[in-house]
């Protein structure tokens, strides 16, 4: 699988995978999976919507990660590749989002589930509407794909990363970029704010994952182990805990306590 989230209610459960399906899992007994079929473009990311009643999938094959900062850069397929938006509860498409030049890798509802961010290949980040469908806010700043996104908690900034190893810290009011945070030393594949908004995670293909004071711009932390790059990042819901998952296999558990 490339990427799987829970449902808000905990009841559900999504995942894309290399076979080019999305699957929805009911855990309650008695409900069978849904798969959630696009032979054409594949699946290579997905968020739920924070009130669980939509879920975003984005379409086009998953990174191929590399080891080296000057590795080449994706280059974007001709065509386009949707967002889908679904409807989680019957597996129906509720409508597409078109506007990306080739995969779309990141997606992050907002806080109210009024705003959906996507980016990809195309170095470029839209924010939606997924209600109407319509573009508000596109954000060019990134010299290459972007990887990861995360929206603050109380939903006024919103946070990118990926080829080019910087972390955007914007404003999404404005849509200007507020600071940067540079620190990786390779592609920037995971990002996470803490629950009460001061400190943000960042997993990397440096192996590391770091932690930042997003206001201040600085680096509070950088926490090695890692044997292969770092995939992704979470915290515990007291924002007590980190975990951050590698492709060497294992998640690894960190206390994250206040910087």
């Amino acid at each position: 699988m490339i990427a799987v989230a829970y449902s808000p209610d905990g009841l559900g459960l999504a995942a894309v995978g290399t076979d080019r399906s999305a699957r929805l899992w009911d855990l309650r007994p008695g409900h069978d999976p849904m798969t959630l079929a696009d032979a054409r473009e594949g699946f290579s990311s997905l968020a739920y919507r924070p009130d669980g009643r939509m879920l975003a999938t984005g379409g086009g094959d998953p990174p191929t990660v590399i080891q080296v900062p000057e590795g080449k850069v994706i280059r974007p397929d001709d065509d386009g590749r949707a967002i889908r938006l679904w409807d989680p509860s019957t597996g129906r498409e509720v409508r597409s989002l078109h506007g990306h030049v080739g995969p779309v890798h990141a997606l992050a509802f907002n806080p109210d589930g009024q705003r959906l961010a996507s980016a990809g290949a195309d170095a470029m980040i839209r924010v939606w509407d997924p209600d109407s469908g319509r573009v508000l806010t596109s954000l060019v700043g990134h010299s290459g794909a972007v990887f990861a996104l995360a929206f603050s908690p109380d939903g006024a900034t919103l946070t990118s990363a990926g080829f080019d190893q910087v972390i955007r810290v914007w404003d999404v009011g404005s849509g200007r970029t507020i600071r940067t945070l540079s620190g990786h030393t390779n592609w920037v594949l995971g990002l996470a704010f803490s629950p009460d908004g001061t400190r943000l995670a960042s997993a990397g293909a440096d192996q590391t994952v770091r932690l930042w004071d997003p206001k201040r711009g600085r680096e509070v932390l950088a926490l090695r182990g890692a044997r292969d790059r770092v995939h992704g990042v979470a915290f515990s819901p007291d924002g007590g805990r980190l975990a951050a998952a590698s492709a060497d296999g294992i998640v690894r558990v960190w206390e994250a306590g206040a910087p």
